[in-house]
């Protein structure tokens, strides 16, 4: 019996190791893949598409490896065109000699005609397979995607690389697949994505020309077909309206009045929290959605006479910052309803506070949205103002008193 016992143990102890020692059985290993930084997709004549991949050279990076170098490009494009997105990679990856790996892709930049013509079969591939990260960044260009791939950078070495570390410094909404999805999926809401551009701009000192990858704005849908363009005011406004304002990184110039001095005095302002709600509620058997912005600022800096120990002066202030934001929501409003796209969610919060409402207007809120009064309501602090209340200037006599040697 104790013979027994003893033979036991020793088989399930013997099985254990065989399980822990057995190693990696799927493993990857980083010499075997082609790593995928950006994806671009165009919309060809003749229902075909067209994918373009910025691929990687991780020996051209700093570090990584002795095979690297200043004069070696740290990315390879590569292209093919097909009947289907997933037959297209297959054609990829038959000229490739190492595994096309998605795990470390950053965008995925669709053209405008893709766009156009309805997204939903380009994205269906990043939906299902289990590579793709789900806060890959979703772009739209005017135009054709790849030659934005094509680009020269001077600081980071892919595309992909450029566009996830702008995307915080930009005044652009948090365009993910996940977040795209999420909005396509959703009653009274409408999806967006962020605009990008290549632009040329010249070398200081030199005839040269060097490219920038640029957010430029955010790119408007109709469920899944793009239908317009937020420019970058009408974009700041989409962002009061939705709630995403960035507004760590939110630089806003404020006119103030003159002070006695006849010279234009002006202050910007860094916005650090904002919250915005949208109310719906019905107002003599009419539909109304309230939307009320709270913001809070900091001035960053004056320019001119403005005596903050004043307390006008900083009313002044907020009711500056508040008329800015104002004009940059009622012109994204404006723009959204002649394009009849709802990316604000007006239909999204008339269905969950009105949903009897919401069951009526549904089968025609895009007819209806361009009618719905918005009422806004600000709500505008400048909580901090810094060490300096007053302005940092010398009087005149004192000037020139400094600049004759006296001082």
């Amino acid at each position: 019996m104790a013979l027994g016992r003893r033979r036991n143990w020793a088989v399930a102890l013997v099985l254990t190791l065989v399980t822990l020692t057995g190693g990696c059985w799927d493993r990857l290993e980083i010499n075997d893949v082609a790593l995928i930084q950006t994806a671009a997709i165009d919309w060809l004549p003749g229902d075909r598409v067209r994918l373009g991949l910025e691929i990687a050279v991780p020996t051209a990076f700093p570090g990584g490896g002795v095979t690297g170098g200043p004069g070696r490009k740290p990315s390879f494009v590569v292209v093919a065109e097909a009947a289907t997105l997933g037959e297209a990679l297959n054609d990829l990856q038959q000229t490739i000699p190492r595994r096309l790996f998605w795990g470390h892709n950053q965008a995925v930049i669709v053209g405008e005609a893709a766009a156009r013509s309805g997204i939903s079969p380009h994205l269906s591939f990043f939906d299902r397979h289990r590579e793709p990260r789900p806060r890959t960044l979703l772009c739209i260009t005017p135009g054709e995607a790849l030659p934005l791939l094509q680009t020269r950078l001077v600081l980071e070495p892919t595309v992909g690389q450029k566009l996830r570390e702008l995307a915080p410094f930009s005044m652009v909404a948090d365009a993910q697949f996940y977040r795209f999805d999420t909005r396509l999926n959703d009653e009274g809401i409408d999806p967006v994505a962020i605009r990008v551009e290549a632009r040329k701009t010249l070398r200081p000192g030199g005839d040269d020309t060097e490219e920038a990858v640029e957010m430029t704005g955010l790119a408007a849908f109709q469920k899944d077909r793009l239908v317009g363009w937020l420019d970058r005011q009408e974009t700041d406004g989409a962002l009061w309206l939705t709630g995403q304002h960035r507004s760590v990184l939110k630089m806003i110039p404020l006119a103030l009045p003159e002070a006695g001095t006849g010279r234009p005095a002006r202050a910007s302002v860094e916005v650090f929290r904002s919250q915005t709600s949208l109310k719906p509620s019905m107002e003599s058997g009419r539909l109304v959605v309230t939307a009320r912005i709270s913001v809070e600022a900091q001035l960053m800096e004056t320019m001119g006479p403005v005596d903050l120990t004043r307390p006008q002066v900083v009313r002044q202030l907020e009711y500056s910052l508040a008329k800015t934001i104002a004009e940059s929501a009622w012109r994204a409003l404006g723009r959204a309803r002649a394009m009849q796209t709802d990316v604000f969610g007006l239909g999204q919060s008339v269905h969950r506070s009105l949903p009897g409402v919401w069951q009526r207007l549904k089968p025609r809120w895009r007819e209806v949205l361009p009618t719905v009064p918005v009422r806004l309501e600000l709500d505008v602090k400048i909580r901090r103002t810094g060490k300096a209340n007053k302005p940092l200037e010398f009087p005149e006599s004192e000037f020139r008193q400094m600049q004759d040697g006296k001082g």
